[in-house]
């Protein structure tokens, strides 16, 4: 317990200080545009282009509702086949950004500038941060779920 509240300290201290800025996509806030950024990303990272509209979810992660087309959010990016890890979406007025959590500390970077960027206050930003957590632990469980097998 104390571990993640000194990582979530770190992080909003990070997110606080940080000066970087990132530059926007623009013209990515139509379903069309969305639905585009995600299948690219599923066909990318392998997934089977004749299904890929039919095997996800976008839904809020601290919320869990449904992306809306001018909302800025953070959004669980669902794949609906077991043992598949969840994905990161940003979205904001101009841009759509989705992030594997595998590399954590490069998504966490991204996430805090996302953040800083939208002006998500503090309390929604603790909440996200934490979601997040929990959603990167989820994925390493799963990505460590195998099978051992020792020799004699």
């Amino acid at each position: 317990m104390k571990t993640k509240k000194l990582i979530l300290h770190f992080i909003l201290i990070m997110f606080l200080f940080s000066c970087h800025s990132q530059s926007h996509e623009k013209g990515t806030s139509n379903a069309n545009d969305i639905e585009k950024k995600v299948n690219t990303f599923l066909i990318d990272k392998g997934y089977d282009s004749k299904d890929v509209k039919k095997i996800y979810s976008l839904i809020e992660i601290v919320e869990s509702e449904k992306i809306e087309i001018n909302s800025v959010g953070i959004y669980r990016l669902a794949i609906h086949t077991s043992h598949t890890p969840i994905y990161i979406l940003l979205k904001d007025s101009k841009s759509i950004k989705i992030l594997d959590l595998e590399n954590f500390a490069h998504s966490i970077y991204g996430i805090s500038l996302f953040l800083k960027e939208n002006n998500i206050n503090n309390k929604k930003t603790e909440k996200y941060l934490e979601a997040i957590l929990k959603q990167y632990k989820n994925n390493k469980s799963i990505s460590n779920s195998g099978i051992l097998i020792q020799k004699e």
